[in-house]
């Protein structure tokens, strides 16, 4: 922006602040604290590390070798990377649907249910993460999910 443009748009703020009051303060800051914020998520997205990704179990176990434990999300997946978490408490890490999750990356783990008032849901379990939040879908009973976010809190945690 030209600096005719930034004069033009601090005098018409300050006339709507001088004409209209604290209403149009509000007004005007909103907007720039909205670009401000969304801004700073942008930067910070461009400092994310590029994860390792796998593509079987087979291929973690050859790199990383055998997990100390593996739960299972979902016993018809139980053979393949997206129905198991496993973890490595020596090298606390998570490998979660392939990719890598150090334990101090990890904010909170919990479940909940995806169902609506129209549809059957499953329930999911949740990892926060520093960078994201993984959903991932365990079934339809309550006390297995609870049992799992439970375990694997336990695991990352203790």
């Amino acid at each position: 922006m030209g600096k005719s443009r930034w004069l033009l748009a601090a005098v018409a703020a300050f006339l709507l602040v001088q004409f209209l009051g604290f209403v149009a303060l509000l007004v005007l800051i909103f907007p720039l604290a909205y670009i401000a914020l969304r801004w700073k998520e942008k930067r910070k997205g461009k400092n994310l590390t590029i994860q390792t990704v796998y593509h079987s179990l087979a291929e973690v176990v050859e790199d990383m070798g055998e997990p100390n434990d593996t739960i299972t999300l979902n016993a018809a997946l139980g053979n393949e990377l997206t129905g198991v978490i496993l973890v490595y408490t020596d090298a606390r890490r998570l490998i979660v649907q392939g990719r890598i999750y150090p334990f101090d990356t990890i904010l909170d783990i919990s479940f909940v249910n995806s169902a609506t008032p129209y549809t059957i849901g499953e329930y999911q379990l949740l990892i926060f993460t520093k960078q994201e939040t993984l959903r991932l879908p365990v079934g339809y009973d309550n006390e297995y999910a609870r049992d799992l976010a439970i375990r694997l809190w336990q695991l990352v945690k203790g």
